[in-house]
């Protein structure tokens, strides 16, 4: 065997061709992702990734404006998981978007995702404080306290009544 292996050894030999190198990414073409929009509209995924492109060129209140078109498509359509990722988008690029963090509310109560839901009452909150909505923000606040009081008062088993009274008083 050419390795210098025990006899019948399996000698197998490829030839390789070198990798040639990829053209560097550069950004992406936004006169060709605007004439797709053009043609597709009601495209949600297309007015996602035009927004994108947009950001990636610095034109970053297009492609705000685009991502939200793109994130009310998604409603419209009620693909809630692709509206979640494109409102997590737009707060990472906007964290004191108030609206946006209505909506983390609204889908993490479609979802019924309750640990969710409190992530986004206090996110919602912190907004609203950033804002000067303070009196907002407090009422936001408030319902997080009645979402866990009567999430620890069920664990612990109270009755329904026992927890309404004590809530009250």
């Amino acid at each position: 065997s050419p390795s210098g292996g025990p006899p019948g050894d399996l000698y197998l030999e490829i030839e390789v061709e070198p990798f040639s190198a990829a053209p560097p990414a550069g950004p992406p073409n936004v006169e060709t992702l605007e004439s797709q929009v053009a043609n597709n509209p009601d495209d949600a995924q297309l007015h996602r990734t035009l927004g994108e492109a947009l950001l990636e060129t610095g034109q970053r209140e297009r492609g705000l404006q685009e991502l939200d078109i793109a994130l009310n498509l998604f409603e419209s359509k009620e693909e809630w998981s692709y509206a979640e990722d494109v409102t997590d988008e737009i707060l990472r690029l906007d964290p004191n978007s108030v609206r946006h963090y209505q909506k983390r509310v609204e889908y993490a109560f479609r979802r019924n995702d309750k640990t969710q839901l409190i992530d986004a009452y206090l996110g919602l909150s912190d907004a609203l404080m950033r804002s000067g909505s303070l009196d907002r923000a407090r009422a936001v606040y408030q319902r997080v306290l009645e979402h866990e009081y009567v999430r620890v008062a069920k664990a612990r088993g109270l009755p329904a009544a026992q927890i309404a009274l004590a809530w009250m008083l």
